[in-house]
C-alpha cells in the first residue's frame, strides 16, 4: 500500500483534541490529561 500526503493533514493533527502532543509532560498522570478516572488502553 503506498503511503498518500493528505493536504492539510499536519494542520487538522496539530488542531486535534485527540492528539496528545506533549506525552511526557502526562507521564504518570495520564487520568489528570483526560480529566476522568476511567483506566487508560493503548491498542
Amino acid at each position: 500500500m503506498r503511503l498518500r500526503n493528505v493536504t492539510g493533514s499536519r494542520e487538522m493533527i496539530a488542531d486535534s483534541r485527540f492528539v496528545v502532543h506533549e506525552p511526557f509532560a502526562h507521564k504518570g498522570k495520564w487520568n489528570g490529561g483526560f480529566g476522568n478516572d476511567r483506566p487508560v488502553r493503548l491498542r
